[in-house]
């Protein structure tokens, strides 16, 4: 049975929260998003010779804008592909092409790697709900970016709205993988 307390229940209602307040956002406000993301990030990820991303989707920020950024740092860009079955995301290096994946998220046209591609990166960028001041992102709740012993020992940087910066989550982190750096 679970209650007002119950971790789960928490998550789900912050989900649908800041799931809503994504798809109020105009056109214009996600476009100058895009722009502002990427400006935040790339200086940060000069020098990286290997990315792992994602591609947001239209509710994102960085939609339309983060693979092709990132790719003009001139570094390798690793992009997830979400398996037919299971969790444990595939990997595919940008080639600016993209086709629809699972659950209609678009994901990089070409060859595949394995999971274990992502240990090559150097910074990962994942896609975030919310994050709290302490550095705890809430996702999606698929689990495809909470798998340890997949992760670079480099600190991952998170990619959200502004807004969706909060003094608490109320959330436990499940995995030590929950935890992630501001940037």
């Amino acid at each position: 049975m679970s209650g007002p307390g119950d971790p789960v229940a928490v998550k789900a209602a912050l989900r649908a929260r800041f799931l809503a307040r994504r798809l109020e956002r105009p056109a214009a406000e996600r476009a100058a998003a895009a722009e502002a993301v990427a400006g935040v990030l790339l200086p940060g990820l000069a020098g990286a010779g290997t990315v792992a991303a994602f591609v947001p989707d239209p509710t994102e920020p960085g939609h339309g804008r983060l693979p092709a950024a990132l790719a003009s740092l001139g570094a390798r860009v690793l992009l997830p592909v979400i398996p037919a079955r299971g969790r444990d995301l595939g990997w595919a290096e940008d080639t600016g092409r993209f086709g629809p994946g699972r659950y209609g998220l678009m994901e990089p046209v070409g060859p595949r790697l394995d999971a274990t591609a992502l240990r090559d990166a150097d910074v990962v960028v994942v896609p975030a709900l919310v994050v709290d001041r302490a550095g705890i992102r809430l996702g999606r709740g698929g689990g495809t970016t909470t798998v340890p012993s997949r992760m670079p020992a480099r600190t991952p940087s998170s990619s959200r709205w502004p807004s969706t910066t909060r003094s608490s989550t109320n959330c436990r982190p499940r995995r030590t993988i929950d935890r992630w750096t501001r940037s």
